[in-house]
């Protein structure tokens, strides 16, 4: 009995030591000799945000070169259909439209499509004054939404047809990088906005409130488009699954570890 209890401990602990790298251990792998550039586009025409976390964190840990790909990270212009553009004209792999851009690239003849859905619920909302006439998301009809770059009605315009408003009731206003300010000032009714940027207005004190798109939209956020054309190429449609196994290793990196992905990325922009 003595014996079979070792021999049984035994197999136990060689078979825990075979599973161990699949549930607490990265397993170092070799990357591939010849490493190919990869563009990704932002819509925001910035890279100092929180957005891009697992991109950033794919490549602090390696996950990119692994997958044999240097990832060149561009901020796009401000035009709003820059994510799209870029990707159908062969300017980037991969792109971050909101699903408003997608599909007016889409109806505009641009070969793209959505590759990765990055989370699955509404993140756009709508900033109003407290004192202002603007309480619900109905209440928008007839009056004035402040954008900060001309193009971006086509992210507000699909969220207003969806709660029953026209989009052609409402006039835009674009006010550039103040365009939260301008609903403060009485400029503006309503300003667009999103989950990181409301976080931002409040830190600076502008005193907005904010209706929540996700309680009144069943439209996603953004996510990854690619082009069509890759997409039947084998060798451009294994560099975008490459991709996309390696930014999924950066959301699970930062699913266990948040804290270390969000100093990864402050650590890069101080600012």
């Amino acid at each position: 009995m003595k014996k079979l209890m070792i021999v049984s401990v035994a197999v136990i602990t060689l078979i825990a030591l075979s599973v161990l790298p699949s549930f607490g251990c990265r397993q170092e792998v070799a990357a591939p000799e010849e490493m190919v550039d990869m563009t990704f586009v932002t819509p925001r025409g910035t890279l100092e945000v929180m957005d891009d976390y697992n991109l950033w964190i794919a490549d602090e840990m390696g996950y990119f070169e692994e997958m044999g790909i240097n990832l060149i990270m561009e901020p796009g212009p401000a035009d709003a259909l820059a994510s799209v553009k870029f990707v159908a004209e062969g300017r980037a792999e991969v792109g971050y439209p909101s699903p408003g851009v997608l599909t007016a690239g889409v109806d505009a003849g641009m070969g793209v499509v959505m590759g990765y859905e990055m989370m699955a619920t509404q993140v756009f909302d709508f900033a109003v004054r407290p004192d202002g006439d603007v309480q619900t998301v109905q209440d928008i009809e007839g009056k004035t939404i402040s954008i900060g770059f001309a193009g971006w009605e086509v992210i507000v315009d699909p969220m207003l047809v969806e709660v029953g408003v026209d989009p052609a009731t409402v006039d835009y206003i674009v006010a550039g990088d103040l365009w939260g300010q301008a609903v403060v000032e009485g400029e503006a009714d309503v300003a667009l906005t999103w989950r990181g940027l409301r976080a931002q207005w409040d830190a600076v004190g502008l005193g907005l409130d904010y209706i929540i798109g996700e309680e009144f939209s069943d439209m996603p956020a953004n996510g990854y488009c690619v082009s069509t054309a890759d997409l039947e190429d084998p060798e451009a449609r294994q560099l975008l699954e490459n991709f996309m196994k390696a930014t999924s290793m950066g959301i699970h990196f930062t699913r266990i570890n948040p804290r270390a992905a969000a100093q990864v990325t402050y650590n890069l922009f101080p600012a």
